[in-house]
């Protein structure tokens, strides 16, 4: 195989992913974003800051138990790190209003917040580094120490990495289920919204929800297809 193949063919997935992740931002009404205060957050990388106001509906866990992103009222997430998680519940809950300044994400609807503040009380969480003083568990170790899950539901919305790609889908009564980009797009048209998603994997079950790490994805429990192979 040559190399001006090899190309061809990265060029021809690129080119599918951008344009699936394109449409299924457009599948859905945008939400109301402006321009963010200069003041009001840290601007990395020079990027411009957006402000975006809404209800939280629920918080979205991770597969380890962490909250990393809050769904509001007019369809958005705002996404947050999880190391920040104890904050973050201590200063929004469902129900709450918020404000919101950040980065607008790749796929146009979705924030990756500096800032979140809860508009009754004034209270504010901001995006610090996490303690760099604290010993990590590596990644394989921890993911073995997550329960063994199964999930079904249906599909209420996609869930979009930093740059636009699906990684993972949010069920009704939310339940997450997170998989790499790959292995969705490759039977995409399975699982449009609306549409009943199982999946098999490890994960965790905390007062926030549950939330999993796809190991086998499918239609149904029955048809199930490993996502490694």
């Amino acid at each position: 195989m040559t190399t001006r193949f090899i190309r061809t063919i990265a060029l021809s997935s690129s080119t599918a992913l951008l344009l699936f992740a394109a449409a299924s931002a457009m599948a859905q009404p945008a939400p109301q974003l402006r321009p963010g205060p200069a003041h009001a957050a840290p601007q990395p990388y020079g990027i411009s800051a957006m402000s975006l106001e809404g209800q939280v509906v629920r918080w979205l866990p991770n597969p380890h138990g962490e909250i990393d992103a809050l769904l509001l009222d007019n369809g958005a997430l705002v996404r947050f790190p999880p190391h920040l998680d104890d904050q973050l519940v201590a200063v929004t809950r469902p129900g709450d209003r918020i404000a919101a300044t950040g980065r607008l994400e790749a796929n146009g609807r979705d924030l990756k917040a500096y800032t979140i503040r809860n508009l009754a009380t004034g209270q504010e969480v901001v995006d610090t580094p996490p303690d760099r003083f604290l010993p990590k568990i590596p990644k394989h170790i921890s993911y073995a120490m997550l329960e063994s899950m199964d999930l079904t539901g249906i599909v209420e919305r996609y869930l979009h990495g930093r740059r636009g790609e699906i990684n993972g889908v949010l069920l009704k009564g939310g339940d997450v289920v997170r998989f790499p980009p790959h292995v969705f797009y490759a039977q995409a048209e399975r699982y449009p919204v609306g549409a009943t998603f199982a999946a098999s994997g490890r994960g965790s079950t905390t007062v926030y929800g549950r939330a999993l790490e796809a190991e086998a994805i499918g239609p149904s429990p029955a048809q199930l297809q490993p996502v490694y192979r």
